[in-house]
């Protein structure tokens, strides 16, 4: 997991100028990067996100704290989905990488 954070002064400077609101910038993101050729359902703090189709990725804007996601694998797997939950701290104007899963029953054979 790494965090890529963004420099507040200039986006607080940003704001001061264009009129916006100052808690506009009180925000995070969570990258989810799919590394299997399977799609993945996502989940952030039990709230469905949508679909993440094999070897892609998504942002998500997210409040900074801590939230549990989770990935549900959607094809590609004999007996059972892979489902696995993470636990990412997301920091003011940070953006939270994840690479999932960490299964290697979730990943195919090309992986």
């Amino acid at each position: 997991m790494k965090k890529i954070c963004v420099v507040f002064v200039l986006a607080a400077l940003a704001c001061g100028f264009s009129g916006c609101d100052p808690e506009e910038i009180k925000t995070s993101y969570i990258e989810m990067i799919n590394t299997s050729n399977n799609t993945y359902k996502i989940y952030i703090d039990d709230v469905e996100k949508g679909y993440i189709t094999g070897q892609n990725y998504e942002h998500y804007l997210v409040t900074p704290k801590t939230h549990a996601v989770k990935v549900v694998q959607q094809n590609g797997y004999a007996l059972w989905p892979t489902t696995e939950t993470y636990y990412l701290d997301c920091e003011i104007g940070c953006t939270t990488t994840k690479e999932f899963p960490e299964s290697p029953l979730g990943k195919s054979a090309e992986n």
